[in-house]
């Protein structure tokens, strides 16, 4: 009987250092996940103004009244992003 119990301890210690393993490999993760997620909205804000910028000056050249056919326009100055 007792050494059942002892076993079951065991089994015990066992299954609680599997789980506080897993709870800390998951709460890395989830920090690290979190730290991509900032950059990712850092690299979008910084598209965002970039789309911005360009629109309006696209906006500029085909409202202007000296308008040149000739010229070219902003938009065909965006560059494709390497990934």
């Amino acid at each position: 009987m007792s050494e059942n119990i002892e076993r079951k301890k065991d089994e015990l210690k066992l299954y609680q250092s599997i789980i506080r393993e897993s709870i800390t490999y998951l709460l890395n993760k989830n920090r690290e996940n979190q730290e991509k997620q900032t950059l990712v909205e850092e690299m979008n804000e910084q598209v965002i103004k970039m789309v911005n910028e360009t629109l309006r000056k696209e906006q500029e050249f085909y409202e202007s009244d000296a308008f040149d056919k000739l010229k070219v326009p902003p938009y065909s100055l965006v560059k494709r992003l390497e990934r």
